[in-house]
């Protein structure tokens, strides 16, 4: 069997047999494979702490065509990222990420982009950043992670009429727009109130004051994403305008600045401000879509939650 040398990033380990380790690696050159640490178990392992879960390592295996589980021959730590585990909040959307590389990426498919990525996720979360930051990388690293693999939520046009909204608005202009932190609905529902969930598909559209300038200062035209009132289809992937919501089973109407923020999140642009509801949509839209394409959604949000329920 040829050798095989490589960067790769530990995403899942587990015990096998008495004394080895089963780990699941997403490699720079290979894409997500599994190896074999004979020994891995043993209190003198070769291996040491290199196998720990989101370790950033240089790896050399035995790779053969016909086979899906490799035999690890030598693993050499680049970065630790160690204090992320010591930190809650860093640990779960550190779990976050390496649970969506394993469950989104086919096996064996090299992708330099996605681990570029999460290479660059894991540097970021190390960093004394606050958790405001923390947010913003993780719905970035969703975005950009979910775009790279196909399934990027549509931002620009309505999914049903295909019709496109204005163009985009300037960061100075966008600022003139919609950061309306007690916005109400029909049924006096306060959206994104704090301590309660975010209330998005619940009851009468949210009906959204002052309408957004476009570049020229005027309103805009066309498609009812850039109107008053405007949608999104977790079935569908993404905008719905406001004369196609009805036609769109479960559309849930959401804020403007909450879709001007996914833009700018997908294209890797870090926000200046952004308030509390509008934190809340996003929050809560990236993590019912990304478990919309699983199957058993994602077990690491389901720690999360539980985790909160108990604080």
């Amino acid at each position: 069997m040829p050798i095989h040398q490589s960067e790769a990033i530990v995403l899942k380990s587990q015990d096998f047999k008495e004394s080895s380790k089963i780990t699941t690696l997403y490699t720079k050159k290979f894409g997500r494979i599994k190896v074999v640490a004979k020994g891995a178990k043993r209190l003198k392992s070769k291996f040491g702490a290199s196998l720990d879960i989101g370790v950033h390592n240089k790896v050399i295996f035995y790779y053969h065509e016909s086979r899906d589980l490799y035999i690890l021959s030598e693993s050499e730590i680049i970065r630790h990222f160690s204090n992320i585990y010591n930190d809650l909040n860093r640990f779960l959307q550190a779990e976050l990420a390496l649970e969506m590389v394993l469950r989104f990426t086919p096996p064996g498919t090299p992708n330099l982009a996605i681990f570029s990525l999460l290479v660059n996720y894991l540097r970021a979360l190390k960093m004394n950043t606050s958790v405001k930051e923390l947010n913003y990388f993780q719905w970035s690293f969703s975005l950009r992670l979910l775009t790279l693999l196909g399934y990027q939520p549509q931002l620009h046009h309505c999914v049903v009429c295909k019709r496109t909204p204005s163009p985009n608005l300037s960061v100075v202009q966008r600022s003139k727009a919609i950061l309306n932190v007690g916005a109400v609905t029909e049924k006096g529902g306060q959206v994104g109130q704090k301590g309660s969930p975010p209330k998005i598909g619940a009851g009468s559209p949210v009906r959204l004051l002052p309408v957004p300038i476009n570049r020229e200062g005027a309103t805009p035209e066309g498609c009812g994403v850039s109107d008053e009132e405007i949608y999104f289809s977790i079935q569908r992937g993404g905008l719905v305008c406001r004369h196609c919501y009805r036609l769109v089973l479960n559309a849930l109407p959401v804020l403007t600045e909450t879709i001007y923020l996914m833009q700018d999140l997908q294209k890797g642009s870090r926000p200046q401000k952004i308030s509390f509801p509008v934190a809340e949509q996003i929050e809560w839209l990236l993590k019912s879509f990304t478990n919309y394409h699983l199957s058993e959604g994602l077990q690491s949000l389901k720690v999360e939650k539980n985790l909160t329920k108990i604080q």
